[in-house]
């Protein structure tokens, strides 16, 4: 039932929140204020269990990277219209794609900047923006009534996007400002 979702959803969310909470507080409490970004640059290299789980992320994003660089390249040539390429622009799109990201990843050499870049961006997105336009996209092809209530909850929508625009310009600007400036 619809409830029963409900319930598993919001304890799935709260389960992973405490986790997040709890791991970032301990690592935060072993180093203090000379915690760096990369919470695994703290510890030593001759620790087996730290040298174990950098293994374990150049592992997922070995494994990782091909499968989001394959949906990201996908959705931004239909973005662009292309539904079905042909195998010579696939190939174009892949290689200029790959040379940016390379040459992005060879000129940044500060995770801290990349991982609070992508956060401040993307989880506002994800957060705020995109549900504000799906439930938007939803209601407008929608074929039922509309109610009052149903015009408000679009009106609340369109307020938590703009609020995530702004938290998300507000994010890059401060991410921008303490890496450069």
């Amino acid at each position: 039932t619809t409830g029963r979702f409900n319930v598993v959803v919001n304890c799935s969310f709260l389960l992973a929140a405490l986790t997040y909470v709890i791991v970032s507080s301990l690592g935060f409490l072993t180093f203090g204020e000379n915690s760096q970004g990369f919470i695994l640059d703290n510890y030593s290299f001759r620790d087996p269990l730290a040298t174990a789980a950098r293994a374990g992320v150049a592992l997922s994003v070995i494994f990782a990277y091909p499968l989001l660089f394959h949906g990201g390249r996908d959705s931004m040539l239909a973005l662009f219209g292309q539904d079905n390429p042909s195998t010579w622009s696939l190939r174009i799109v892949t290689v200029v794609l790959l040379s940016v990201v390379t040459g992005l990843a060879i000129s940044v050499n500060d995770l801290t900047f990349v991982l609070s870049l992508s956060g401040a961006t993307m989880s506002t997105l994800l957060i705020y923006v995109f549900p504000a336009f799906m439930f938007g996209a939803l209601v407008k092809n929608c074929t039922c009534i509309h109610t009052y209530n149903t015009n408000w909850e679009v009106k609340e929508s369109l307020w938590m996007m703009w609020f995530g625009a702004i938290v998300g310009v507000l994010g890059v600007a401060v991410t921008v400002a303490r890496t450069f400036f």
